[in-house]
């Protein structure tokens, strides 16, 4: 499949997905957004501690909006800008809004994007940046979501692969982690190319164990 981005200066790219370990990633930070369809989602992104992630829009806005910037709140770092959409297969990746996270909880700022298909909103995908433990070892850089009835189109996948080139730009690898029972998203990472590194127990301080997870399988991904 060709990579390539809408509206923004990376390149396009060919790209195979790489056999190798299985992975997905999670996040505990962030604002919570509805899907309006189905409350379950096929998701290795707890986004926002204690909450199911939905979908609010389920259409695109035909305005084309000015490329956004990364908020200037003194207690965050510098953040590269983020391209505002991104597309790869079917999938089309639209920038929404930098969260803070929340360094008491090793939470750390990250780019959240929706998953447009077709002008649907299908689900979303988080970039973290930073190196907490909390990352680290428990929820990776990236994190995803899809909506139950868009499941099973590999849109996660072509997600990831459409936020590539940004993420790219930014660390040539990002680690991305996996409950080892989530099967699915397990399937969608391991076409990713993501390599195995190692299982680590939760720590009882994480938000994730509060939320059910004792052990995490770790990746490398080299996007």
């Amino acid at each position: 499949m060709v990579e390539r981005s809408d509206t923004t200066g990376y390149n396009a790219q060919k790209e195979s997905p790489r056999r190798g370990g299985s992975a997905f990633a999670t996040d505990t930070g962030g604002v919570s957004r509805n899907c309006g369809i189905n409350p379950r989602l096929q998701c290795n992104d707890a986004f926002g501690i204690g909450t199911r992630h939905q979908t609010t829009d389920s259409r695109m806005s035909s305005t084309q909006p000015t490329a956004p910037t990364a908020p200037t709140a003194p207690d965050l770092p510098p953040l590269p800008e983020a391209p505002p959409y991104l597309s790869y297969g079917a999938a089309t990746v639209r920038f929404f809004h930098v969260g803070a996270g929340d360094p008491g909880q090793g939470l750390v700022p990250f780019y959240h994007y929706r998953i447009f298909v077709a002008n649907l909103d299908v689900g979303h995908v988080n970039f973290r940046v930073g190196d907490t433990e909390h990352v680290r070892l428990c929820a990776g850089h990236i994190g995803y979501g899809v909506c139950e009835p868009f499941r099973g189109h590999a849109y996660a996948y072509q997600a990831c692969r459409a936020l590539a080139p940004f993420v790219r730009a930014v660390s040539p690898e990002v680690i991305i982690t996996a409950d080892p029972d989530n099967h699915a998203s397990v399937r969608t990472i391991e076409r990713l190319g993501a390599v195995f590194l190692d299982e680590m127990a939760v720590p009882e301080h994480d938000p994730h164990y509060a939320q059910g997870s004792r052990v995490k399988w770790r990746y490398r991904w080299s996007p």
